[in-house]
């Protein structure tokens, strides 16, 4: 199985609706360089409220977001990632 990281599951997910990170974050509400730093890793716990709004945005449970950034939720699985989708 392929290792879900909160950085590579944003990412992936932003690419399947075809959306740029500039795009994500206007819809958002969140800073673009804020993306950035959630999809390159950089940003090990980002805010709750902005990964909730990622979320509604990207059509995914806020709790499957939330588990993957080290909240205590219980997440909702996610389908499975080809490894190719994963970059």
């Amino acid at each position: 199985m392929i290792e879900q990281t909160l950085a590579t599951v944003v990412k992936q997910l932003r690419d399947r609706h075809n959306l740029s990170q500039k795009e994500l974050a206007h819809q958002a509400k969140v800073g673009r360089s804020w993306l950035s730093h959630v999809e390159s890793g950089l940003r090990k716990k980002p805010e709750d409220d902005k990964l909730r709004r990622l979320a509604a945005v990207l059509q995914v449970p806020a709790d499957t977001l939330l588990a993957l950034a080290g909240y205590d939720v219980r997440p909702k699985p996610l389908p499975e990632l080809r490894k190719a989708e994963i970059i």
